[in-house]
């Protein structure tokens, strides 16, 4: 695995659980379309490989050929927060929603940007614009679960989450949401489905792995607890995830 990892925010209300890794996942593409400029097509393209440094140049050509395009502006932003150019990501949307102000994936961006910064409420207010917009949009839903969850808002949260997987059944993020807040309950069998889950649908999600191999060692499953850890530590996790994964996995080795 060389998924790219951000730097994510300290002092999580919930880290101690996992939660808020979600934050660290780029924002959803939109699907191929025709667009007036074939740039958008192409940089999209380049963004599902990995390859933001070149949908950044094509997009930054496509903003001086169409600047009225909230499109564009949107999809630079995407661009952009896959750089780690968050501030210049959030400008990015902010020029979309100004030409579009319902523009769904500025909406979502937003809220994206919001939650890998921890600003919960801020956070949710976004993903609920973008609910106001399209109110089957599943990963909206399952960003404001998170938002809420993080705020200690917790029937809102379960609400949230099962609307995600209601509009969406097989969202990931949405499996890990709720299994971070059934084990933050006590209930260890419902979070280990849940999480389960997430990994059979996305085998290689960070977040799935660490909760799962937290969740396992505490359940005394410590070979498959040690073998999802060595795992996500192969992600290049965030410091502070990377730090407890590494001790938790030499205490379940034995060593000092």
């Amino acid at each position: 695995m060389r998924r790219r990892w951000s730097q994510h925010a300290q002092g999580l209300l919930l880290a101690a659980l996992g939660l808020g890794m979600a934050a660290c996942r780029p924002a959803p593409l939109p699907p191929p379309t025709p667009t007036r400029d074939p740039r958008l097509q192409i940089a999209i393209e380049a963004l599902r490989r990995g390859e933001a440094a070149a949908a950044v140049r094509l997009l930054e050509g496509a903003r001086e050929a169409h600047p009225g395009d909230p499109e564009v502006w949107s999809l630079l932003g995407a661009a952009y927060a896959a750089l780690d150019r968050l501030e210049e990501a959030e400008g990015a949307y902010r020029e979309a929603l100004r030409r579009a102000p319902r523009h769904e994936g500025a909406l979502l961006g937003l809220g994206i940007l919001a939650d890998r910064r921890g600003r919960w409420e801020e956070a949710a207010a976004a993903f609920q614009a973008v609910l106001s917009v399209n109110p089957r949009h599943a990963r909206a839903w399952a960003g404001l679960g998170t938002a809420w969850l993080q705020q200690g808002r917790i029937a809102e949260a379960r609400q949230a989450f099962e609307a995600a997987l209601r509009w969406q059944p097989d969202l990931a993020a949405a499996y890990v949401g709720r299994g971070n807040l059934r084990m933050l309950e006590g209930d260890f069998d419902g979070a280990e489905a849940d999480l389960r889950q997430a990994l059979a649908l996305q085998p290689d999600m960070p977040e799935a792995l660490y909760g799962l191999g937290r969740l396992l060692a505490h359940r005394g499953k410590t070979a498959e607890a040690r073998a999802l850890l060595r795992r996500f530590l192969e992600a290049r996790p965030p410091a502070p995830f990377a730090w407890e994964a590494e001790a938790l996995l030499r205490w379940l080795e034995g060593a000092p």
